[in-house]
């Protein structure tokens, strides 16, 4: 399996290194497409990072405005 990834790799590094020119044609769409995919993308990442800080901050949240039903009750209080 190792020995694969060194194939990939050198034959990655080669076609990067190689002087061939690239004929290409990029036609007046493909910026609209670009930037219609860039919408979706951001909002992803922003969502992505909204729900890591929420999943971090969760239990902060619900202690500071939730009631916590795993509060030890105190003994003394039931006499």
């Amino acid at each position: 399996m190792r020995r694969i990834g060194i194939y990939v790799g050198a034959v990655g590094c080669g076609a990067l290194a190689s002087p061939h020119l690239a004929w290409a044609y990029i036609d007046p769409g493909t910026g609209a497409t670009f930037i219609g995919n860039m919408g979706p993308l951001i909002v992803g990442i922003v969502g992505g990072g909204f729900a890591f800080l929420l999943k971090i901050f969760w239990h902060p949240i619900k202690r500071r405005f939730g009631s916590d039903k795993t509060k030890p009750q105190d003994p003394s209080s039931h006499e």
